[in-house]
C-alpha cells in the first residue's frame, strides 16, 4: 500500500511539473481602419491616393502564457512582413517582451496599401508568418493566419 501511495504522489508531482511547462499561444491578426491622424501622417492631406479605402492597419498579436515557467525559453518569429507583403507594406513597428505576470507579448502594427490587393490576399501571405516558442522540454508553433479577423 505504501508503494502505491508513493507511486501516486510521484505521478501527481510529475503531472504538476508538466503543467508548469504547458503554454498557450493566443495569436491573432486583424485589419483595422486608420485614424485620421495616422492617415494624414503617411501622406499628408493633399495626396489623393491616401484614402481610408486604400490604407489600413494590419495588426499581428501574440500572447504566450506561462512563458516565465519554461526552462531556457526563447521566441522565434518568422514574420518578415516587409518581405511577405512587398509593395503592400507601407510602414510598421513591432514590440515584444515579458510582462509582469509571466507572459510574453509580441505585437506588430503595419500600415498597408490595399489599393491593388484584397484582404484575402493578405490572409494568404500570413500563412508564411508564424511564431514559435522553444524551450528545453519542447516546442510550440502558431501561425498568424489561424485567427485572422
Amino acid at each position: 500500500m505504501h508503494k502505491i501511495k508513493s507511486l501516486f504522489i510521484l505521478a501527481a508531482l510529475s503531472l504538476a511539473a508538466c503543467s508548469n511547462n504547458s503554454i498557450n499561444i493566443d495569436t491573432h491578426s486583424e485589419i483595422v481602419e486608420l485614424s485620421e491622424k495616422e492617415l494624414n501622417s503617411i501622406g499628408g492631406e493633399k495626396d489623393q491616393n491616401i484614402t481610408p479605402e486604400n490604407f489600413k492597419k494590419l495588426i499581428l498579436y501574440s500572447k504566450i502564457s506561462n512563458y516565465d515557467n519554461l526552462k531556457n525559453a526563447h521566441v522565434e518569429t518568422v514574420v518578415h512582413l516587409k518581405k511577405l507583403l512587398g509593395d503592400v507594406y507601407w510602414v510598421g513597428t513591432s514590440a515584444e517582451g515579458n510582462t509582469k505576470n509571466g507572459d510574453y507579448i509580441y505585437e506588430e502594427k503595419v500600415i498597408i496599401n490595399l489599393k491593388n490587393t484584397s484582404e484575402q490576399e493578405i490572409k494568404e501571405a500570413l500563412k508564411n508568418a508564424y511564431i514559435t516558442v522553444v524551450w528545453d522540454e519542447g516546442q510550440h508553433t502558431d501561425r498568424f493566419d489561424n485567427n485572422f479577423q
